[in-house]
């Protein structure tokens, strides 16, 4: 009995080996270094026919869905604060600070008045940007 759960085993181990010498992997690092060409002949790829269906279930075993994940941990409000942390913009709220300490009140409104529309728009590409990707995201698993 324990001779046959052994070979299984073995068996399993060498099964894997197999799928792994026929599936060549190539990491983004050295992928980044490679032509477009040199690319598709190590991951064995045809770039006019793309892989057939059996070949993408194949991979998709071994490697899992070619995706990420998008966290949506940090609150709205945390995320609209951090626009503000671009060093254009810092400088310009130092800038608006040192228009009410030279009581400029006009200039200092209006440049805040101008930190808060750039950041707001900012903020409004960026969340458009990510249900942009939940939404490709969404059609590739379909």
């Amino acid at each position: 009995m324990i001779h046959s759960e052994k070979n299984n085993v073995d068996e399993l181990i060498k099964q894997e080996e197999t799928e792994k010498e026929m599936m060549k992997t190539l990491p983004s690092s050295q992928a980044c270094r490679l032509s477009v060409e040199e690319t598709c002949q190590i991951l064995e790829v045809n770039p006019a026919k793309g892989l057939d269906s059996s070949e993408v279930v194949r991979r998709r075993a071994i490697h899992g869905q070619n995706d990420f994940e998008i966290n949506q941990e940090t609150p709205l409000w945390k995320k609209y604060l951090e626009q503000f942390n671009n060093p254009l913009i810092l400088l310009l709220l130092g800038s608006a600070v040192v228009s009410v300490f030279m009581r400029q009140f006009d200039d200092a409104i209006s440049i805040t008045v101008a930190i808060i529309i750039v950041s707001t728009v900012a903020f409004v590409q960026v969340r458009e940007n990510l249900f942009i990707m939940e939404n490709k995201k969404s059609m590739q698993t379909m």
